[in-house]
Parts: C-alpha cells; sequence; structure tokens
C-alpha cells in the first residue's frame, strides 16, 4: 500500500516484508502519513475526534470520522496498557514509610 519495504542483508535471505507487518499501521487502510497526522492531533494538539476529522479533511480530503476515531481508540489503549504496566513495577511508599490514602495508613 505504501510502497516500502524492509528487505533482509544477512546472507543469502533477502526475506521482504512491508513496514506495516507487526506493526501499529497493520491495521488500517490510511497511509502511514496519514496515520501519523491523526496521532499528531491526538497527542501534540489534544483534539478529540471530531475536530482532529475536520481539520484532516481540510489537509487531506479523505479523512473519515471512523478511521480517526478507530486510531484515537487505539492510541488510548496503548497509552492504558503503559500506565498500568509502570504502575505495577512502581509501589507506593517505601521501606519503613507509611503512604495514608483516604484516611487509611499502610506501613511497610
Amino acid at each position: 500500500m505504501d510502497g516500502v519495504y524492509w528487505r533482509c542483508n544477512k546472507g543469502k535471505c533477502r526475506n521482504k516484508c512491508t513496514i506495516r507487518q507487526d506493526t501499529m499501521f497493520s491495521g488500517a487502510r490510511l497511509t502511514i502519513m496519514e496515520q501519523l497526522r491523526v496521532m499528531f492531533h491526538y497527542f501534540v494538539r489534544n483534539y478529540n475526534a471530531l475536530q482532529a476529522t475536520i481539520e484532516l479533511k481540510e489537509i487531506t480530503g479523505i479523512m473519515s470520522y471512523r478511521s480517526v476515531a478507530a486510531l484515537f481508540r487505539f492510541a488510548r489503549t496503548q497509552v492504558h496498557v503503559y500506565m498500568q504496566n509502570q504502575f505495577r513495577k512502581t509501589k507506593l511508599g517505601r521501606n519503613g514509610r507509611a503512604v495514608e490514602i483516604d484516611e487509611s495508613i499502610f506501613a511497610t
């Protein structure tokens, strides 16, 4: 779709695969540049899906609300998963310190 491939340079391998394969870009019909524009509007400009759709239609002329909303959901899910994983790695307080949450005291 985008016309770009990765090619293995190890020995006689020379296998090819698209740059979308096994990435966040694999399931969409939009070009990679269009997907990056949507992500820019989500993360940098803090637009909602409707605002992003209106502005991107002016730029590209072919952006649909469903595509933008799907990419926003995907981004929101990925951020949620990342934050959950980070939270599991760290614990509140340290050894010998008390942590108070809603009038409850937990001491380690």
